[in-house]
């Protein structure tokens, strides 16, 4: 299957509703509502938060107070038969549980209500995962009943299919910490040869899973044609409200570097091209630096099977003039992994690129300290260890301004692997460590792809397996 279907209107399905409502200085005059119910899209990824459009209209000349969709805990009713024929129905306060099981007398449902004007429109995306089972492939029906005083309104039944997703390629930041907490954000790319789609999602409270509440929260921001995305990278954010608004995606095809803006999740303008050096082998770094004005710096190690080197690359936010090259920096060998920490010490800016090498010996890290004259910086070397497939590298910079590096080690199928943490200075030399941690990934776990982030609660493992799904561990989290 491809995912061409994910940016397409589905049909409306929309039902006109007469309804019994207060009219707000109007006594009991009988008003009518419109409430239309729509899915976002006829299919959706196993790993893409479905979603209903919900709309209300008073087509009365009358204000009209009505039960608030998102505020009220007994309506909406989300009603779905999954591909087995098992109905489910869930309101916003519950979970899994049956409408007529869910009072609790000691906490009161919450019943808050808005005030609609005459010939006034309310409109909302709801995500429906954190409510109701998606997470299996197949067809589903929802309908949506609604009820406005005495009268329970019930939407027609919409038909959606969710798509196992074939993940290509994904990146892990460790955002934060802001007001909000720390969270991660994990952007992936779904392929199926003909066609491929980049999808942004973040899951707010630092917990990767669907024991969170759900599926990730995801939007497609860029769809194409080609090979599938080999490799993705996203800037880190650090607390900027602004920054967590405006965004770059960063990603490599066929040996082509393109990145596309973002804002509030959704794609700004046409993907620019940031580096064509096929049939070179690009390796692209994350994460990528974007500065308070959002233009972007990426960093990528390019090798021809002779040499390698590690490059910067800036783009500008407005997209007026083309991508620079800043700098190369020789390297002794082509990284097997890589990672990019920036964070702020003293007032100042500093972004170090750690490099990851390995031999038949064991493995090493390196580091490059961003600036007018970047160099190489040895850090240390773990004899006797060999780092997971994919992106087995991470760093990261605590709130008291202690800057870590960490390296995933052991086999590619395992029930457990390990994780060397060691502090460097922000000049990139080693200072402490490593200290060893542990991730349980379930029995038997076989890694065809990782990705290792790191934050102030330890180190997290996405991967991904031989049949494309994704699954998650950490220090102190079962794999799921």
């Amino acid at each position: 299957m491809t995912t061409r279907n994910l940016d397409r209107t589905a049909p409306a399905l929309a039902l006109l509703l007469l309804a019994g409502c207060h009219a707000v200085g109007a006594g009991e005059d009988t008003v009518s509502i419109e409430m239309k119910a729509e899915m976002s899209a006829p299919s959706f990824l196993t790993e893409q938060t479905v979603q209903v459009r919900l709309t209300l209209e008073n087509r009365a000349a009358n204000v009209v107070s009505v039960p608030n969709p998102l505020l009220n805990d007994l309506t909406p009713e989300y009603i779905v038969t999954d591909p087995h024929g098992k109905q489910t129905a869930v309101t916003n306060s519950a979970t899994h549980i049956k409408i007529e099981d869910m009072h609790d007398p000691e906490a009161p449902p919450s019943v808050e209500r808005m005030d609609l004007p005459p010939r006034g429109r309310w409109s909302e995306l709801i995500p429906l995962d954190p409510m109701l089972p998606l997470n299996e492939p197949g067809p589903y029906r929802l309908q949506v009943a609604y009820t406005a005083d005495k009268d329970r309104l019930l939407s027609p039944a919409m038909e959606f299919r969710i798509m196992q997703a074939n993940v290509t390629a994904f990146a892990v930041t460790a955002q934060g910490p802001d007001a909000r907490g720390a969270r991660l954000s994990t952007t992936w790319a779904h392929g199926t040869g003909s066609e491929i789609a980049l999808a942004d999602a973040v899951r707010l409270g630092g917990l990767w899973g669907k024991d969170a509440g759900g599926k990730l929260y995801s939007s497609v921001v860029y769809r194409g044609v080609g090979a599938p995305a080999g490799q993705i990278a996203v800037p880190a954010m650090y607390g900027d409200r602004g920054m967590d608004f405006v965004n770059w995606v960063v990603w490599e095809q066929d040996g082509k570097v393109q990145a596309q803006r973002t804002e509030a999740g959704e794609a700004k303008g046409a993907a620019e091209l940031v580096y064509a050096g096929a049939p070179k082998a690009v390796r692209l770094i994350h994460a990528p630096v974007m500065d308070r004005q959002h233009n972007l710096r990426v960093f990528l190690v390019e090798a021809d099977g002779q040499s390698a080197r590690l490059m910067r690359i800036d783009l500008a936010r407005s997209g007026a003039t083309p991508a620079r090259v800043a700098y190369r920096v020789p390297l002794p060998a082509a990284p097997v992994a890589t990672q990019a920490v920036h964070f702020r010490e003293n007032g100042q800016d500093h972004t170090l690129i750690f490099c990851l090498t390995a031999d038949g010996g064991g493995m090493a890290i390196s580091a490059v300290a961003d600036g007018p004259s970047p160099k190489l910086i040895p850090v240390v070397r773990l004899e006797n260890e060999h780092p997971l497939p994919g992106n087995s590298l991470a760093a990261y910079t605590r709130e008291d301004g202690r800057t870590y590096v960490a390296a995933a080690m052991g086999p590619a199928k395992s029930a457990a692997i390990h994780v060397a943490m060691v502090e460097v200075k922000s000049s990139g030399v080693f200072e402490r460590g490593p200290a060893v941690h542990s991730i349980g990934l379930g029995e038997n776990a076989a890694l065809a792809w990782s990705f290792l982030a790191a934050g102030a609660d330890g180190p997290h493992l996405l991967w991904r397996d031989d049949q494309g799904r994704l699954s998650y561990a950490s220090e102190k989290t079962p794999p799921v």
